[in-house]
């Protein structure tokens, strides 16, 4: 067994990612004061550093030095999926907040901690021998030729898991006019679940292509972590994975321009705001779309309130009747009811706030 330190280049590569990961969590502590995410991506990072550590520490025989850091990567590694998959949540979910519910993804976590929980309270001496069985173990064939019982594909396919549900949530949300989610995401959960797979089960894969050398793939996991340690770093430092305020980008939107549209023909042509119990659940659910997306975009496109927009056109109408020959024996209040107001009083309130007239003044100014 070899004991000495023992450093080569895929070692100091995975050595330097590690780093620009710390690097990178300090970055985000920033975002993370600010929302939830990122703070939850801060977690996902440093769980995922954890379980590259170890790895290292045990390749380069540093861990002969630090003992007591056995156990530290599997021991956290039941946590790696429920983070990344509230991540995405956070993101998703604007008002995000913690509900007991989650707990439940903690229970894999919990019951292997409970199981395992001698192996942390064993003496640095009793640690040092499973670390020099376990370096026995890696010079030995087995380590070449590794194997698999039901419990092991359990545990490693559980963060993996995670990764895949979090994919198909961020490529379900970018098919909605309104994600806040954009496509850096989805390459960044990607490039991540690729890596993480590598990590857990690059050897068996190698394995099945007729590689069994432990070096490549020790030399395949440095490489793919540097690189995702890189891409990691150009999305962060350029805010490529905040969340989208979608209402910024609903102009651009050809589901959002379409609805628009459609919402100026029922106003112009069918005159829609006539009809005094109109309101926002009742226009969206005839545009078969959600009220607060319809709030979204009439608040993006015309830069007001729903009410606004409607009493808008319900105060041009009102100018033009007050006007009309065949409408002069119509009272005030009854031109108000014939445009859709329920009240005088919030009519004149209205027609003085588009007009700074009321509608008497604005007939009497006119007839001059």
């Amino acid at each position: 067994m070899i004991t000495t330190t023992r450093l080569d280049i895929y070692s100091i590569l995975l050595l330097i990612s590690i780093g620009q990961l710390l690097i990178l969590m300090l970055t985000l502590t920033n975002q993370a004061k600010k929302n939830k995410n990122g703070l939850l991506l801060i977690i996902v990072f440093f769980i995922f550093t954890l379980n590259i550590i170890e790895p290292v520490f045990i390749h380069t025989r540093f861990i002969l030095k630090v003992p007591y850091l056995l156990y530290i990567g599997p021991a956290f590694l039941l946590l790696f999926g429920p983070s990344l998959f509230l991540y995405v949540l956070s993101i998703q979910n604007k008002s995000f907040k913690w509900k007991f519910i989650y707990l439940v993804h903690l229970l894999p976590f919990l019951f292997i901690k409970l199981k395992n929980l001698p192996l942390f309270f064993q003496t640095s001496e009793q640690k040092m021998e499973t670390i020099k069985h376990f370096l026995d173990y890696e010079t030995s064939n087995m380590m070449y030729n590794p194997s698999l019982n039901l419990i092991d594909v359990l545990f490693l396919l559980h963060p993996i898991v995670y990764c895949f549900i979090g994919g198909f949530i961020i490529i379900k949300e970018l098919n909605k006019a309104y994600s806040r989610f954009n496509n850096s995401h989805l390459i960044f959960i990607g490039s991540l679940t690729f890596v993480f797979s590598f990590y857990l089960l690059g050897r068996y894969f190698l394995k099945i292509l007729g590689i069994s050398s432990y070096n490549e793939y020790w030399r395949t996991l440095a490489i793919l972590m540097f690189l995702f340690v890189c891409l990691s770093s150009y999305l962060i430092i350029n805010k490529l994975l905040e969340p989208l305020n979608f209402k910024k980008q609903l102009k651009k939107d050809p589901e959002a321009i379409k609805i628009y549209k459609t919402i100026k023909t029922l106003m112009i042509e069918d005159e829609l705001f006539l009809n005094s119990k109109i309101s926002l659940v009742l226009l969206a659910n005839e545009l078969n779309i959600t009220p607060r997306f319809l709030s979204k975009i009439i608040n993006e496109f015309e830069q007001i309130n729903f009410p606004e927009f409607i009493n808008g056109y319900r105060i041009e109408k009102a100018k033009t009747l007050i006007l009309d020959p065949k409408m002069k024996n119509y009272t005030i209040e009854a031109i108000a009811t014939e445009v859709g107001f329920s009240s005088k009083m919030t009519f004149n309130r209205t027609f003085k706030k588009k007009t700074n007239l009321t509608p008497s003044e604005y007939k009497s100014s006119v007839n001059k």
